[in-house]
């Protein structure tokens, strides 16, 4: 399921690049503009989430790029946050509307690889999961115009999550574990807001 979830991955960003070309190539309009910017999100900070995107800028309206998100929250559950550890690699493309030097609306495609344990809140129970998501956004990117040229993306989407998990829980009055495997697959509304540097 992931090879086909990867392979449609590379079709959209051949789409996107596809078009792209169509459009006109950065030589004469991206000489003041920087090819490369690195993204993270800082509301992500507050659950010990890290994310980072590094985008390579193909032309004037298209970038794309690894992702990586690292989980580091403890073990021990959080009432507010989601509480997990381990990583999430990936790709992603961006579609700009408009040429990237000005403000524009843009389309964003994630595809993560992930393997994380979760950690619920109020229960002895630790959920391994295994598998991966894929999100898409629509928004506004802004771009300043100081010397050091910073980035802001926002939008809202939709994210499909498809995991295989083994879920262990041990009762601590009886001390017996149990394990539970399932398979989880759902649709999750997606905000994106992050923030990036150019160079």
């Amino acid at each position: 399921m992931k090879i086909i979830i990867f392979k449609t991955l590379a079709l959209i960003f051949s789409i996107l690049f596809s078009l792209n070309l169509n459009a006109k190539v950065f030589e004469s309009d991206l000489k003041n503009t920087s090819r490369f910017e690195i993204k993270i999100a800082p509301v992500a900070f507050s659950a010990k989430w890290t994310t980072l995107d590094i985008s390579y800028r193909l032309t004037e309206n298209f970038a794309f790029g690894p992702s990586l998100i690292l989980y580091s929250a403890g073990s021990t559950a959080s009432m507010f946050t989601p509480t997990y550890q381990g990583t999430a690699y990936g790709a992603h493309a961006y579609y700009y509307l408009n040429p990237v030097s000005s403000q524009t609306t843009y389309i964003s495609v994630h595809l993560y690889d992930e393997n994380y344990k979760s950690y619920s809140h109020g229960s002895n129970a630790v959920d391994d999961l295994d598998g991966y998501k894929i999100n898409s956004a629509y928004g506004l990117f802004y771009r300043s115009h100081s010397f050091t040229a910073m980035t802001f993306h926002l939008g809202l989407g939709i994210e499909y999550r498809n995991y295989s998990s083994t879920k262990t829980e041990i009762n601590t009055t009886t001390q017996i574990t149990t394990i539970t495997e399932d398979t989880k697959s759902y649709f999750l509304p997606f905000v994106e807001f992050k923030v990036g540097v150019e160079f």
